[in-house]
């Protein structure tokens, strides 16, 4: 409510003195209020495309996982890095049987006999699981490479296609991580998916990614 005004006369100059502090009073509360309209909803994004994809090898990455980048992607060749202070590299092959179909069971005896090959090298496991394309197998090796072990993951599948192999290979300095970078792996194996029609089938592939068991080499 406002004061009531006395009923006697205010001269014009001194009616002028006391309007300025009003006026300014007013002026600085309203700067000072604080705003009541909502900040305007931002629309809604549209789907986001594959981060990454790679005609030549079928395949696409639907997001590349946090804590990765893409370093190549031209031709057949589709490169992945973790960011710092991580080291290594994370790799795409294709590969096609010379005789028959798609042998995963013999891609894994091939890699141990690989793994041995190499200088103080070890094949340290295997783990059976399942992905998005179907059964598929985790190979774990060490070797050593200008005196310092470095260790490599790799996750062989059925490719997309249904008539080749796809390999993630991950390779790192050997250290205390081994769980983390095989989280890593399933992560980026997670986000791919085929360019091209997949092969009709009955069987719905699983999506069980975590269960397995693991065996070594004795």
């Amino acid at each position: 409510m406002s004061a009531r005004v006395p009923s006697f006369r205010v001269p014009n100059l001194l009616r002028t003195a006391l309007a300025v502090p009003t006026a300014c009073a007013l002026i600085f509360g309203a700067a000072c209020k604080p705003a009541t309209e909502e900040a305007p909803v931002a629309e809604e994004a549209a789907p986001a495309g594959p981060a990454a994809e790679n005609p030549d090898l079928g395949i696409a990455l639907a997001m590349v996982p946090e804590g990765f980048q893409v370093v190549t992607n031209e031709g057949a060749e589709l490169r992945l890095a973790p960011a710092p202070p991580k080291e290594g590299e994370l790799w795409f092959e294709l590969t096609a049987p010379e005789i028959g179909g798609v042998n995963l069971v013999q891609e894994v005896n091939d890699l141990k006999t690989h793994f041995e090959s190499l200088p103080e090298g070890q094949f340290a496991g295997q783990l059976e699981l399942g992905t998005q394309f179907g059964p598929a197998y985790q190979v774990r090796g060490r070797y050593s490479e200008e005196g310092a072990t470095r260790e490599q993951l790799r996750l062989v599948a059925l490719a997309p296609s249904g008539a080749e192999t796809l390999t993630l290979i991950y390779d790192y300095p050997l250290g205390e991580d081994t769980k983390e970078r095989s989280q890593d792996l399933f992560a980026v194996f997670g986000e791919l998916e085929g360019l091209y029609a997949e092969p009709a089938g009955d069987e719905e592939p699983s999506e069980d990614t975590s269960e397995g068991s693991e065996s070594s080499a004795g």
